[in-house]
Formats: C-alpha cells, structure tokens, sequence
C-alpha cells in the first residue's frame, strides 16, 4: 500500500474500513459530462441577481408575459390599421431576445463555457484526480493542481443529487464526489457527517435535490495523461501547412461555430422575417430570412479568414505547423507559436474523421486537420489502429 495517488486507498483498504472510521478518505477523478452537470445546476440555484435582467425572479415563465402582451397589441394595431407600431416592435424584439438569451442561449453559453473549463485543465498536461478526506469539521481535497479545505462554516453548502455530492464555499473551489467514486455505505457516512458539521452553524445549508445513487465499481486510480517520456509505441508527426490548407481549416472551425449557433440565428432571422412580412409582404419575409442567414454566415466567415490571414502574414517567414505525439494515452501538440504543448487526452475528443488527404480530431470546439502528404502509410496505419482502439474513426 502506497500513498501516492491512484494505489491508495486500494481495494483491500475499502473493503477493510471500519464504519464511522473518521477522516473519511477515498479518491476521486471528474469526467468532462460530470463537471457541465455540476456547473449546469449550481447556476440553476444560483441567486436571480447572478446574471442581473436575465433573471426575472425565479420563474422562468415571467420573460413570456410582456413579449406576448406586444404580440396582441402589434396584432390588433395591424388589424385596425394595416401597419405595424414601431415601438411595440422594438419592446417585442427586446423582450424576445430577452427570452431567447435566458432560455436558450445562457444555458448553452454556461455549458459551453464548462466544457471549455474543463479541457483548459486537461489541455495543460492537469487533471481532476485527487483525494478527498472528510473530517467532522471540515472537508479536503489534496490533488497535484491545488489542496482545498472547507470548513464547515456558515458559508458552506452541500449539495446532494443523484450524480454526486458536492460542498461548495464563496472562498474555494467546489470539492465535487461524483456517484461512481464511492459506495452507498460511505455515501450516508459523508451524509451523516456533513448534516453533523454545517448544522453546528446556523447559516449552513444542506440542499438534496435528488438522493444519491451509487455507481461504483472500485476505487478510481490516477488517470493516464499523455506524456513526453520513453514511449516506443508512440507516433511523432510533424505537418507544416499551405496556406491554402491553413485557411480552409480556420474556414471549418468558422462554419462549426456557426452550426453551433444555428438556432440563436434562425430565432433572430424569424423575427426579422415576420416583421418583413407584417411591413413589405410575404416575398420579401421569404426572402429576408436566408439573407439574413447567410449575411450572419459570412460575417462570421470574413472574420476568422482576416484573422487567419493576419496570423499567415505575421509567421510566414518561418512557416506555420504542428508536432503531434500520438500514443494510448492521447496526443501531444506542439504549435509553431506556443511554448507550451497542448495535451489532448482521448476523453477530450469529441469525434475523429479520416479523409481521402487528411485525418481531422474534433477537441474543444477546434479542428485539427493533419494532411497524410506528411505521413507515411505505416504512420497513417498505426494511427488508424490507436484511434480505433480509443475512439470511433469515422469516414
């Protein structure tokens, strides 16, 4: 038995814990669905004030009221008139996109944001494995990022659900116990202990959403990050780009941006068709609406390509490419610019895709396009292979 992370507590020392035995120790690691849940509902519980107008109390429904009241008037002040009021427009397209941000596009910017949390962390070399204590006073979490203790003050919260345990304070990073890392039985110890500690003060807060369902299957050991050490099944890559290539790729992560966003513009384009409609006809409401679309599209466009043209220009000199590592454990990048390598564990990526002159990873809302004219057909194979033992290459 070790102390060092992933060997302790091993399996022997679980099974062997007395009951009540105090600190609570066992270690913990958080997957990337895992920390967008956490994120997703601790705004949830979130005071109104925390994202100022975009609240209207707690009850969502409010944001309809006064976009629907515009609507009845607009309607009867066309029918009477035959032209639409100005200003009844402006109030139903500010409460609109009122609703469409509180509804649609914060959740999504929260979640999106959390994924990118996330695999900053990862993309660092760090990862979320640490170990927890749990003592009668206070709770600890000691991992190679950072050591986070919390005292069971008045300012503390412990948050139950069916997914995880959490305790959070103003102070510090969230300490998050997801359902696979401990059993049921030290479940309600934890339960015990922490309704024991924050009912000591008065202010404390104990919230059960959902009770607690364990999934565990044995203690979680340290996860495998890529690494720059000896690895002799590892593959190296180095691609350096055409221009050609580095703007049709800067081109891709601007059209992915604009899929992901597909929504927010249809809602927007519809609002300004209807008031086309309402104002000069249908013909030009039919019209207005792919116009529209296609004007957000290369807007959109136009600016990653004058960013992508400025990088080109700015680096042409020396050229502009890409070291790759590939082994079981995920990749490493290296970019010309950056001091820093970029670690891609194979949980971070999203999807993998192999083209007739490239292999593209999808991680982190970015493409990364390796051409095969930089590989030989045994680097291309052995690629092919890693990939389809991690993850699901597609065609």
């Amino acid at each position: 038995m070790s102390d060092g992370f992933g060997t302790y507590p091993t399996v022997e020392v679980m099974e062997n814990r007395e009951p009540g035995a105090i600190p609570i120790t066992f270690d913990v690691d958080l997957r990337r669905d895992e920390f967008v849940k956490f994120s997703k509902v601790m705004t949830q519980m979130s005071s109104p004030k925390t994202y100022g107008c975009a609240f209207i109390g707690r009850s969502r429904i409010g944001m309809f009221i006064p976009a629907v009241v515009c609507i009845v008037l607009m309607a009867e002040h066309w029918r009477t008139s035959g032209e639409i009021d100005s200003l009844l427009f402006a109030l139903f397209f500010v409460y609109t996109l009122s609703c469409i941000w509180n509804l649609i596009a914060l959740p999504r910017r929260i979640m999106n944001q959390a994924r990118m949390d996330y695999d900053e962390v990862l993309l660092n070399g760090q990862t979320y494995f640490g170990r927890v204590m749990i003592f009668p006073n206070r709770v600890e979490k000691h991992s190679e990022r950072n050591n986070v203790t919390i005292m069971f003050g008045s300012d503390v919260q412990y948050l139950e659900m069916r997914e995880m345990i959490v305790f959070s304070s103003p102070n510090h990073p969230s300490i998050i116990i997801p359902a696979r890392c401990i059993p049921e039985e030290l479940a309600v110890e934890i339960r015990k202990l922490a309704a024991a500690g924050i009912s000591q003060e008065h202010n404390g807060r104990m919230w059960i959403k959902s009770e607690f369902v364990s999934i565990y299957e044995g203690p979680i050991a340290l996860p495998v990050m890529p690494s720059e050490g000896d690895d002799l099944s590892a593959v190296n890559v180095y691609a350096g780009y055409t221009k050609s290539e580095f703007y049709t790729q800067a081109i891709e992560n601007g059209f992915r941006a604009f899929s992901d966003k597909l929504l927010l513009h249809c809602i927007l384009a519809s609002i300004v068709s209807i008031y086309t409609f309402m104002t000069a006809g249908i013909f030009l409401a039919v019209i207005a609406f792919p116009l529209l679309l296609v004007a957000i599209m290369s807007g959109m466009l136009i600016r990653r390509f004058m960013r992508a043209a400025s990088v080109w220009r700015a680096d042409e000199d020396h050229g502009i490419s890409v070291t790759m590592r590939a082994s079981e454990a995920g990749f490493i990048f290296r970019i010309y610019n950056r001091d820093t390598p970029v670690y891609v564990a194979w949980q971070m990526l999203d999807r993998a895709v192999e083209r007739p002159s490239y292999i593209e990873f999808y991680f982190s809302d970015q493409i990364l396009r390796i051409p095969k004219r930089c590989m030989n057909d045994n680097v291309v194979s052995e690629i092919r292979e890693m990939t389809n033992r991690n993850l699901n290459l597609g065609n």
